[in-house]
C-alpha cells in the first residue's frame, strides 16, 4: 500500500483482546505477548520479501500495556492506542521515551452542560 501513497500510510499491527479473539472467534489467544512478538518478526520477515516501495512505511503497534508498549518502542515506530484515556497517553510516552510515536485515539465528547455526560460530574 505504501507504494500507492507514500508518506500517508502506516501499518498498524496487533493481537485484539482475549475476549475477542478467544470468545468471539475461537481463536487462542492465551499468550497474547509471545504472540505479538512472533508476529512482529513474520511482519518483517515479509516485508523483507516484497517490493520495496519508495519510502518504507512505519510499523505501529497497537499496544496499551507496558510490556506491549517497550515492545513497540523496541521493535517498532511507536503505537498506536484506541481507546484510551490521557493518562494513558501520558503513562505511555513516559514508558517508552522520546523517539518513539505515541498516537492516542482519545474520545471525546462535545458538550456544553458536563452534567448531561455522567450523573455526578460538574
Amino acid at each position: 500500500m505504501g507504494e500507492f501513497v507514500p508518506n500517508q500510510f502506516i501499518l498498524g499491527i496487533g493481537v485484539s483482546h482475549r475476549f475477542l479473539v478467544a470468545d468471539w472467534r475461537g481463536h487462542n489467544n492465551t499468550k497474547p505477548f509471545s504472540y505479538l512478538s512472533e508476529h512482529i518478526a513474520k511482519v518483517k520477515d515479509a516485508l523483507k520479501k516484497a517490493v520495496a516501495p519508495e519510502v518504507e512505511p512505519p510499523l505501529v503497534l497497537a499496544a496499551l500495556l507496558p510490556k506491549s508498549l517497550g515492545l513497540a518502542a523496541r521493535e517498532m515506530h511507536g503505537t498506536h492506542a484506541y481507546p484510551c484515556l490521557p493518562d494513558h497517553t501520558k503513562n505511555a510516552r513516559a514508558h517508552m521515551g522520546p523517539e518513539a510515536w505515541v498516537h492516542p485515539s482519545l474520545i471525546v465528547i462535545l458538550e456544553r452542560t458536563p452534567s448531561m455526560l455522567a450523573p455526578g460530574s460538574t
